[in-house]
Formats: C-alpha cells, structure tokens, sequence
C-alpha cells in the first residue's frame, strides 16, 4: 500500500481543504456575507451562503480527517457567531410543513455523532464536534418542541 494509494481514495481533499480554510479566513472577516437564508438561489455565479454551508456540514464526514477538522472548525465558528447560527441553524419553511428532516439541526448533529464515533478522531477534533453539539442540541429541542404540537393536531384532525 504506497502513498499513491492514499492519495487516490482521497482525491480532491486538498480542493476541499483549501476552501475551507478560505472559508475559515471569510468568517473572520466578515461573517454576516456567510448568513444563511431561505431566500430564492441567485442568478450570479457564486453558491449562496446556504449552499456553501450544507457543502460545509457534507465535509464533516469526508475521508480526510484533514478536511473534518477544517470543516468542524467553520462551522464552529459560524455556530459562535449569533446571526450565522440563527440561519444555519433555524426552522425551514419545508421543516413547519412536517418535514423536520429538511432542518439542518439534525443533519448536523448526525455528522457530528458520526465524528465522535469515528476511530480516527482525536481530542481535537472530537472537542470540536462537542463544542459545536451545544447550540446544536438547543436547536434541536426547538425543533422538538414545535413538532408534537403538530402531530397531536394531525391526529385530532384524523378523528
């Protein structure tokens, strides 16, 4: 098993590596161009904050422990700036309509799990996925809490 080998199960890490620390380098800078909405795509070329965070939360769980790490760091910081964590992670229009699963709370959470559970993990990144578990698990009792209410609803309209 050479370092070819390793390099080819991993092709395209050091794209996805290097966008990330850009990222990374765009939060510090100005976070509030990173706020997520549920507002239409644009027509312009570049992807919308939205996109560049579901692409963002997709890493978390790439082969590369490499990109992980750069991958939990960004969103990390998107979760400690306030506005940013508000729209990564609020309740989308499609989630109020009994689709919970279109929230990202949960998609975040699971590859954050994922990260914990992985055997390549160290310390670092496993007190990163804790770390960014906090506002995440907040969020997810929200997300909670309204959808009960909704089903005991749909029940009572069943009968």
């Amino acid at each position: 098993a050479g370092s070819g080998e390793g390099v080819r199960a991993c092709a395209g890490w050091h794209e996805a590596y290097y966008c990330l620390l850009m990222l990374e380098k765009v939060m510090a800078a100005s976070p509030s161009s990173l706020i997520p909405s549920e507002s239409p795509p644009s027509t312009s070329a570049s992807p919308s904050p939205s996109a560049m965070w579901e692409a963002v939360v997709s890493l978390l769980l790439h082969r590369h422990m490499w990109v992980r790490k750069a991958a939990a760091r960004v969103l990390g910081a998107g979760l400690a700036n306030p506005q940013v964590a508000e729209g990564l992670l609020a309740v989308t229009a499609a989630a109020q309509q009994q689709q919970p699963e279109m929230s990202r709370a949960p998609r975040i959470a699971f590859s954050l799990f994922l990260q914990l559970d992985n055997e390549a993990a160290d310390e670092v990144l496993c007190g990163q996925a804790v770390k960014c578990l906090v506002p995440v698990a907040s969020a997810l009792y929200t997300l909670e809490a309204a959808f009960p209410q909704q089903q005991q609803q749909q029940q009572q309209q069943q009968q």
